[in-house]
């Protein structure tokens, strides 16, 4: 009976283990993904050690060893499983969202919470992509002035506005403002709104700066990261 449970626990913990891999989640707790795997290889082997080995008798207490054991590491799976289906991505709200403020000019809009996972990051080229309607000049990201712990969060890219990369292992939950309006307007409409310090457009570089500069009418759009909130 003890060999039967201790093989459907190796099993289910291979399944689980197969899957949250498949998830493509690198991190969890700050334990980096290839200790955490090694953790259940060595599990695995050892588990499957106790289940061949010949004469090896598994007593009780074996048993709630590595029944805790697997239990603790099915925990970590469930927890990365479950971080694969997180719908708070920024990149894909930011997307959803500019892509239908775009035809509503000078009304902004907040996302409350999105997560920030190691090496994600937030681009004027695909936001401005999902309208259809903009071009990456016409898009521009920065990294808010009230957010915490902003020097986790870095400008890449040829011009500044064009790419924020988040670099942090630990996840970082944060909030996104965005406004679209015309480029002869949007400075005004970020003060009306009390979004300076979220939407300071003076970081803006390359051709966002340059429609700014021109007085241009044509429409451009702005994601702030900002502190979380609700």
């Amino acid at each position: 009976m003890n060999r039967k449970l201790l093989t459907l626990g190796i099993l289910i913990l291979l399944l689980g283990n197969t899957f949250a891999l498949e998830c493509g989640t690198l991190h969890i707790f700050a334990i980096d993904s290839i200790i955490y795997f090694s953790i259940f290889i060595i599990a695995f082997l050892f588990g499957f050690y106790l289940l061949y080995k010949k004469k090896q008798k598994i007593n009780g207490s074996a048993m709630i060893f590595l029944g805790i054991f697997f239990f603790l590491i099915w925990f970590f799976n469930v927890t990365i499983i479950v971080d694969c289906f997180d719908n708070n991505n920024p990149m894909d709200e930011a997307k959803k969202n500019v892509r239908n403020l775009v035809n509503d000019l000078g009304v902004p809009k907040k996302i409350g919470q999105v997560t920030f996972k190691s090496d994600a990051i937030l681009a004027a080229k695909p936001i401005a992509e999902g309208t259809r309607e903009l071009s990456s000049d016409q898009v521009c990201v920065l990294i808010g002035n009230s957010l915490e712990n902003n020097n986790n969060f870095q400008y890449e890219g040829i011009f500044k506005g064009s790419v924020i990369a988040y670099k942090e292992k630990l996840t970082q939950h944060a909030s996104l403002w965005m406004l679209c309006s015309r480029a002869n307007e949007i400075r005004d409409d970020i003060s009306d709104n009390g979004l300076d310090l979220e939407l300071n457009i003076d970081d803006c570089e390359g051709g966002f700066k340059d429609l700014i500069n021109e007085n241009s009418s044509s429409r451009v759009c702005v994601v702030g990261v900002a502190e979380e909130s609700e």
